[in-house]
């Protein structure tokens, strides 16, 4: 009996020692775990920012075009409607003033 209660002190003893070492890398596990997470989120974060820069030009460039395109599309009417005037200036305003006098 009293070999064994060393017996039994040192086997508490070696379980404990073993729990405190499965506490120890459970946290270090745990803080290895978190630092992947802290990294992937960041590197998410950045590669959404990255894509949204991506299309934020691509949106700002295609605003651009089209408003090139407009502009020019407006500039050829003015020009189409400047010449129809020049040439049928006076026929259209006796067309108006005959439309106005008819009603």
């Amino acid at each position: 009996m009293d070999r064994l209660i060393p017996q039994l002190v040192q086997i508490e003893e070696s379980a404990e020692q073993i729990i405190r070492q499965a506490d120890l890398q459970k946290q270090k596990l745990s803080e290895e775990y978190q630092k992947k997470k802290t990294d992937y989120e960041k590197y998410m974060d950045a590669k959404t920012e990255e894509t949204l820069q991506g299309l934020s030009g691509k949106l700002e460039q295609k605003r651009k075009q089209d408003v090139r395109k407009l502009h020019i599309a407006t500039q050829e009417a003015l020009v189409s409607l400047n010449t129809e005037y020049k040439q049928n200036g006076k026929q259209i305003a006796k067309q108006i003033v005959q439309r106005i006098l008819e009603a």
